[in-house]
């Protein structure tokens, strides 16, 4: 990809999850992420990944999230995931499977 494209999609990425710092951030994040959960003997090409990465946050797929924001999401997920647990243990409990 033409280098100038790419500054102009970081410089527009960078505004839109709050500044420089920021997108450095959640790139560093999801790239230890990908690299943390790659399946294989070769390690992935470190330019396919970040643009995977900027590809991700351009898409809205991931984001930048505050640590209370992440913790809420995971006391929501718990959450969740004890009242199917309930309801699964209910059925089974009248003939269910």
């Amino acid at each position: 990809m033409d280098p100038a494209k790419e500054v102009l999609r970081i410089e527009k990425l960078s505004k839109k999850v709050g500044g420089r710092f920021k997108l450095c951030v959640l790139m560093q994040k999801r790239v230890k992420e990908i690299i943390r959960h790659h399946l294989g003997p070769v390690k992935p090409d470190a330019n396919e990944v970040m643009r995977q990465v900027l590809d991700e946050i351009e898409n809205d797929k991931i984001s930048l999230v505050s640590e209370e924001e992440y913790r809420e999401s995971l006391r929501r997920q718990l959450a969740d995931s004890e009242k199917n647990q309930k309801r699964e243990s209910e059925g089974k409990g009248r003939g269910g499977k």
